[in-house]
């Protein structure tokens, strides 16, 4: 096994592959032998101990599983995946066999994708989902080790995230072919096991302290949109006239007010710019921040400042755009070369 360090678990997210009763037990794709069966019994056991582990620390879980429609329209007339499960009539959407076991079975708000390939990215919007939640590292659990498990450990790591693979939560019909996958995966991943990744996540420093802030707005439907499908929010609890939101791990309030209780907010200039005094905003990684405002540029959203380098050359140089709620609320979406110029400071007055 490799040495694993400290996982932080707000970047971390646990993909639970493939655990499904087609798979496991139930059709042609399942083990014969009673000791392939073993091994797979094995690797569900090792499965609900890392499940059990990224619920304790709050680890995004994401469950991916392969099924396919009525008449297999996804299977191409030159084979593939999909074609082989065609012709063994198996992986149906809605049948039992598709079904993901009870015993790794999602729990609350987990989100459950459904792919056509072999890579859990397969057409799964698994990218945008890990790169909206700021995951840089990816741990893999499933079946089989040398189709599944492999294809989306060769595409994580290809894709920039820092992939483990939990050897014990993973398995083949063969042993050879779980060994063989293994191998080929050494190079490219982290090989470890559940007891490693739950180390790896109590070592982890505490998190830091999450900010609150209310806000007013004149639409709350309008409000839940704009930052859910825009901005990626995550909407959290919610009253007649009050929701919550999970923004970028912190907690923001919208509130409904009468229309006359929005004021115009006053501005101040800062590096040639009028930004508002009253806004609040993230910090994000420069890739997610390209990709944010690229994606709002793309929806047609105005931008109040449009995306720029302010301070260039200068210590607490950051990347800047504004964009405004559809109440008139001011956002700020910055990124910093790195963590540590986020409090760096220079002659000029600056924020």
């Amino acid at each position: 096994m490799d040495a694993l360090d400290a996982l932080d678990p707000t970047t971390t997210a646990l993909l639970s592959i493939d655990f499904q009763r087609d798979i496991i037990a139930e059709s042609k794709l399942a083990p014969e032998d009673a000791a392939a069966r073993a091994r797979f019994e094995a690797a569900i056991e090792a499965a609900r101990g890392a499940l059990r582990q990224a619920r304790r620390h709050g680890v995004l879980v994401v469950h991916v599983r392969v099924a396919y429609s009525a008449g297999y329209p996804e299977a191409s007339p030159h084979g593939g995946l999909a074609a082989y499960m065609k012709q063994e009539g198996v992986l149906l959407d809605g049948s039992p066999g598709a079904a993901i076991d009870a015993r790794v079975a999602p729990e609350g708000d987990e989100p459950i994708l459904t792919k056509h390939g072999i890579s859990a990215f397969s057409d799964t919007g698994l990218l945008r989902m890990l790169r909206m939640g700021g995951i840089s590292n990816v741990a893999l659990a499933g079946l089989v080790t040398h189709y599944a498990v492999e294809g989306s450990a060769r595409e994580a790591a290809d894709l920039g995230f820092r992939t483990l693979v939990l050897t014990d939560a993973c398995a083949s019909g063969s042993p050879a072919r779980h060994d063989m996958a293994l191998t080929n995966l050494a190079p490219l991943c982290t090989l470890t096991d559940v007891a490693g990744f739950g180390a790896a996540l109590a070592a982890a420093p505490a998190p830091r302290p999450r900010f609150h802030m209310a806000f007013a707005v004149r639409d709350l439907e309008a409000t839940r949109a704009f930052y859910c499908e825009l901005l990626g929010a995550k909407p959290g609890r919610s009253a007649e006239r009050w929701i919550d939101f999970d923004f970028w791990g912190h907690q923001i309030s919208a509130h409904l007010v009468a229309e006359d209780a929005l004021a115009q907010a006053p501005t101040n200039p800062v590096d040639g710019d009028q930004v508002p005094a009253r806004h609040f905003g993230v910090i994000l990684p420069r890739a997610q921040w390209q990709e944010l405002t690229e994606r709002l540029r793309e929806a047609g959203v105005s931008f109040l400042i449009e995306p720029h380098v302010r301070f260039a050359g200068k210590p607490g140089e950051q990347a800047t755009a504004f964009v405004l709620d559809p109440s008139g609320n001011a956002i700020e979406l910055k990124s910093f070369a790195h963590d540590g110029a986020v409090f760096e400071v220079h002659g000029s007055d600056h924020k």
